[in-house]
């Protein structure tokens, strides 16, 4: 999978597919959810939009919803979610200082979007990123330091358990999405 990763179906509105679901489940799991918990998703590729469905099942208090795309944010609609912009969601973050999620999932990792999920953490927050390896070493910039000041947990996926996956399969078959 790549940042690129957005399957046809997850656009088309129809139903989503099992690696996206799969993905979702193991994201929002390995988060630490609780209901009631303010999540962000940042990036609505077709895994972050079944991110969005699956939080607001769990009972997610508040869900933002963050990408750059158009089609993308309207996709995304679920109860209690609100969809931005990534440059609305920094000036939102920068305004409600006291309202940060407590869990940021992040399923397009650039630079950008990891920024802003670090700036945007409540302390005590959790990110977790999906990405697959990269040939290359990561560097982290000296602003990361925030993450610390805030004590947060990083959490990086690339491929969801057998558990998550059994539980994606459960969750299309009963029509969870709907």
């Amino acid at each position: 999978m790549s940042d690129a990763h957005e399957p046809q179906t997850a656009r088309s509105g129809k139903a989503p597919m099992l690696e996206d679901v799969a993905l979702a489940v193991a994201t929002v799991r390995r988060s630490r959810f609780e209901a009631g918990d303010r999540v962000a998703v940042l990036g609505l590729n077709g895994a972050g939009i079944a991110a969005v469905r699956f939080a607001h099942h769990l009972g997610a208090g508040r869900i933002d919803c963050v990408d750059d795309g158009r089609a993308s944010l309207d996709t995304a609609s679920a109860p209690g979610a609100s969809p931005r912009t990534a440059l609305a969601y920094a000036q939102w973050v920068r305004d409600n200082p006291t309202e940060l999620p407590r869990r940021l999932l992040v399923f397009a990792p650039s630079p950008g979007l990891f920024e802003l999920a670090v700036n945007a953490a409540d302390r005590r927050g959790v990110i977790v990123v999906v990405a697959r390896a990269a040939p290359e070493r990561a560097t982290i910039p000296d602003y990361y330091l925030n993450m610390i000041m805030k004590e947060t947990a990083i959490i990086g996926i690339d491929a969801p358990l057998g558990a998550e996956q059994q539980e994606a399969e459960a969750l299309l078959r009963s029509g969870w999405e709907r």
